[in-house]
């Protein structure tokens, strides 16, 4: 027998000895405390997760049968895996996601975790870590300690069956192996770290390595990765992301089948002897100096993109009898006005393929090109040549590039400039210039920089996945013809306007702003006040738990603070008449916000799926008279009055699916034209003398009882043509 408690406000439970339960699960609960009776050996299979569990349960020790314990997203923070050790047919312990600082682990005895094979612990809180303490683990097989905070790895890791170790995501700078024993370890992932050099004793200790995972740290050239390289079971090596400056690899092992190193800083380029069907991924590195036919012929596949030299090719793709090559320079015009130049390397070609451009097409798109600093005089015949022809608007766009720097000169003409998938770092801009859009994609700049403020013509700015961690609004405050700012992506926790004070007009056209998929934990809503054309703003996707100052837009028609991490939100003082959008799905608000029947009273359409909301809510959403959609799916409704008191009179669409309804009374509905949707309930029972005639539409699937319908029109079809199904509902039989 299962039993599944879900979305429940259950804090406390016992589970009895004598019960038949072989699994139990308890996700998204206020539970705080679970007791296990002595002489439990049925259960083998439990899960806990998002609880308020604090500390694992003491009598977790008298579940002999468990094979299987998963607890997650609780608040946990110290852990003492003793109380696992005497459970002898453990086989997988899964305590991710947690907020564990401590774990403790004395010292084991014979038979102790005596089936243990995988034990997960990645996204906590550790800092340090003693690998030790896990060596009276025999069979384990894989540990887990992915994207926690560790700087300190103390104690030798021994053991003959662990077979992967994951540390990727923390904040390791070293890691000494030299008294580790691993023989039977294929895969060790090191990724995103801070490591400036390779774990010491690494081929010694470790010599069976199949895949090692080293990408985005910080590893530099240095004599030890010799012994890397001639591990003799490696197959898959990953190096990228880090500070390399050649890879002059003569020896590597007979083994390896794919070895990436791209977004490096690497210049040379050397594999004379490799295995039949190696693949190289040199990507976005700075290699100048490569000798192809130095290159054995054993490599399969070879990736080059994005270097001042690129003889990418792959010889699955080519014909019998061909050799791989330089890509060489190409060039086409289509019929839409638009050039694509591809690998063009100006140093060494010149200009000379611009003068090639027919009159008559004034949009340049360049993939590969082979530079790493740019100005705009590159392109200072193209420009020149249309600069007096009416009508004719110009664009320069850059697809995956080496490029690091550009500069646009004083007076450009350019229309539009796109920087996409370039290894960017710093831009500047003269005076005097006609650019009314700019696009930024995939670089590697770390701030806007300070001279986009010569832009007066702009109209449009996009600058995202990038590096950018705080913004100054008052670097784009006096761009009087800006209408649209695109900030998505990036890495921002700190918006800011240093100038906020200031009375003159600024931000006087701005409407758009899409500040999405950031890292905000707060927003001071003060910022936006000044712009008083603003019509849209998307703060959704980002990690906001504090809302602050006043929203104050008398243009706002949308605003979207949908996935992020709000527990309350207070709306009084907010001045938005003009607003008739307005999600806020995804986060973790147990009530509505405060003054929301004010600040919202012409909204319109207004979303909170996925909150954690109670009944009585209704009442306090029945004041939005101007409301037509309603969507509150998957919270914490468990009983919904729908009447006059809760429904308002515009209303046209109603979702209440996903919550633990247990019955529907809808005696009032103010017009033919509602929608209800309760679908995914668990709704067993209608009073049909409580549902008003003038109800239509009704979707009801995912309930132990489905009466769905979407063209009924008056209570004699609900009796002659209704046809209601019934359906056992795992979830609704707790």
């Amino acid at each position: 027998m299962a039993i599944e408690i879900e979305r429940s406000p259950v804090k406390k439970v016992v589970m009895p000895s004598s019960t038949a339960t072989v699994r139990l699960k308890v996700s998204r609960t206020y539970l705080s405390d679970i007791a296990f009776v002595a002489g439990n050996a049925r259960l083998n299979f439990l899960t806990i997760t998002e609880s308020r569990l604090k500390t694992i349960p003491s009598t977790i020790v008298h579940l002999v049968a468990l094979e299987t314990v998963a607890i997650t997203k609780s608040p946990i923070e110290t852990v003492n895996l003793w109380l696992f050790s005497k459970l002898t047919r453990l086989y997988e312990l899964n305590l991710c996601s947690n907020k564990i600082l401590f774990l403790h682990l004395p010292a084991t005895s014979a038979g102790d975790f005596a089936s243990l094979r995988l034990l997960f612990l990645a996204d906590n809180l550790l800092t340090t870590i003693n690998l030790g303490a896990f060596n009276g683990m025999q069979a384990l097989q894989t540990l887990d300690f992915q994207n926690n905070r560790i700087r300190r790895v103390q104690g030798a890791l021994v053991s003959n069956s662990l077979q992967t170790l994951e540390l990727s995501g923390n904040r390791l700078e070293t890691l000494y192996c030299c008294e580790w024993h691993l023989p039977n370890l294929n895969h060790l992932a090191l990724s995103l770290n801070v490591l400036s050099m390779l774990p010491t004793c690494l081929s010694l200790t470790m010599p069976n390595v199949l895949y090692l995972i080293l990408d985005r740290n910080a590893l530099i050239d240095s004599g030890t990765w010799y012994n890397i390289f001639t591990l003799k079971r490696l197959q898959q090596l990953d190096i990228s992301h880090n500070r390399l400056t050649k890879a002059v690899l003569d020896n590597i092992s007979n083994s390896l089948l794919f070895l990436d190193l791209q977004y490096n800083n690497i210049t040379v380029l050397h594999v004379p002897a490799a295995r039949m069907g190696l693949r190289i991924t040199a990507s976005y590195n700075a290699i100048d100096t490569f000798d192809i036919k130095s290159l054995s012929p054993n490599v399969t596949t070879l990736e080059m993109f994005c270097n001042p030299i690129d003889c990418s090719f792959n010889r699955a793709r080519m014909q019998i009898g061909q050799e791989p090559l330089a890509r060489s320079l190409r060039f086409h015009c289509d019929g839409d006005f638009i050039c694509e130049i591809w690998h063009w390397n100006p140093t060494e070609e010149g200009a000379l393929v611009l003068e090639q451009i027919p009159i008559t097409h004034g949009a340049i798109e360049l993939h590969n090109l082979l530079a790493t600093e740019i100005s705009s005089n590159l392109f200072a015949y193209f420009e020149a040549q249309r600069r007096n022809i009416l009508q004719m608007h110009t664009t320069i766009t850059v697809i995956g590039s080496t490029l690091r720097g550009f500069v646009l000169e004083d007076n450009a003409t350019y229309n539009m400039v796109c920087l996409e998938k370039t290894q960017l770092n710093h831009i500047s801009f003269g005076t005097r210039c006609n650019l009314e859009t700019l696009k930024i994609q995939h670089s590697n700049l770390e701030q806007l920089p300070q001279s986009i403020g010569n832009l007066k013509a702009l109209e449009s700015l996009t600058l995202s996945h990038s590096l950018i961690q705080a913004i100054d609004l008052n670097l784009v405050a006096e761009l009087s013809r800006l209408v649209l700012l695109d900030l998505s992506k990036n890495r921002l926790h700190s918006l800011y306007d240093s100038c906020a004070r200031t009375t003159t007009h600024r931000f006087p056209l701005l409407s758009e702003l899409y500040l999405g998929e950031n890292k905000l934990k707060s927003i001071n809503m003060d910022v936006f006040q000044p712009m008083v054309s603003l019509t849209w703003l998307d703060l959704s996707h980002n990690h906001i738990t504090v809302v602050s100052g006043s929203l104050v837009a008398t243009s706002l028609i949308s605003l979207d603070l949908s996935f992020n991490r709000l527990v309350e939100m207070d709306c009084c003082g907010w001045v938005i008449p003009k607003l008739y959008g307005m999600i806020i799905n995804d986060n973790r608000l147990p009530a509505l916000p405060r003054c929301l029947e004010h600040a919202f009273q012409n909204v319109t359409h207004l979303t909170f799926d996925t909150n954690q909301l109670q009944p009585d809510i209704m009442f306090q959403l029945f004041r939005l008279t101007n409301i037509e959609l309603l969507s509150i799916t998957d919270n914490k409704l468990t009983n919904v009055p729908l009447n006059e008191s809760t429904i308002p009179k515009q209303l046209k669409y109603l979702n209440l699916g996903h919550n633990n309804l247990k019955r529907l009374d809808v005696p009032y509905v103010p017009s033919k034209d509602l929608h209800i949707d309760v679908s995914s309930n668990c709704i067993s029972k209608i009073d049909w003398d409580r549902v008003s005639a003038n109800l239509t539409k009704l979707g009801m699937e995912g309930n132990p009882l489905d009466c769905s319908f979407y063209s009924i029109s008056t209570r004699a079809d609900i009796q002659s043509k209704l046809v209601c199904k019934k359906h056992r509902i795992e979830r609704c039989d707790s």
